[in-house]
């Protein structure tokens, strides 16, 4: 049976199991010294069938990318299905965010150091790129914040870099510091300050 990408589903699990050895091999070289055939090489084939599922290097880690950020998307969302509170779906969002990354140091390393090396012209492109997706949606809650009067009128698109800019911090720290503490222990610290500067009292 082929499926909406127009994969069969053997080639479905190769594309899987190609993006999950890219990430492995981005981590271990970083994207700027990995070429296409130590990705081939690390998965056993060759590499000109990478290109089956892959148009170019750049469209490898924004499939990265679109699988982690998706996700993070999913989870939140199941969570917040019936929450219409937008500051209980912030702190969903944070809460998320944490855990995956807390369990999935890989990915936690890909967003924070490899994510710059995609084109923003590709990773704001809400057509191919989750990641666009996933900032409109921060942006979108704080919007509903600001009109609901929960939170003080701002820039929402200010608050929503942010939020990203100290969560990116705080995960990068943890990364150079070789993963040596909980990283959970920052997300409350993280929530009241955050959260102290925006809510309407």
């Amino acid at each position: 049976m082929i499926n909406k990408n127009g994969l069969t589903a053997e080639q479905s699990k190769m594309k899987e199991k190609l993006l999950d050895i890219a990430i492995e091999v981005f981590i271990e070289f970083g994207f700027q010294h990995t070429g296409m055939l130590d990705i081939s090489k690390r998965a056993g084939i060759a590499v000109g069938s990478i290109y089956t599922y892959f148009q170019s290097k750049n469209d490898l880690i924004l499939e990265a990318i679109n699988k982690i950020t998706k996700t993070i998307l999913y989870e939140i969302q199941l969570r917040v299905k019936y929450e219409t509170n937008p500051y209980k779906q912030i702190n969903t969002f944070i809460d998320v965010n944490f855990e995956i990354m807390s369990k999935r140091r890989d990915w936690a390393t890909i967003m924070i150091f490899e994510i710059y090396v995609v084109p923003r012209r590709l990773l704001y492109n809400p057509q191919i790129s989750n990641f666009s997706r996933y900032v409109e949606y921060i942006k979108s809650i704080f919007d509903e914040g600001v009109e609901q009067k929960i939170f003080k009128p701002a820039n929402t698109y200010v608050l929503t870099l942010h939020l990203l800019g100290s969560f990116d911090y705080m995960v990068r720290k943890w990364i150079l510091d070789d993963f040596s503490y909980d990283l959970d222990q920052f997300k409350q610290q993280l929530k009241d300050t955050f959260f102290n500067g925006i809510i309407v009292k």
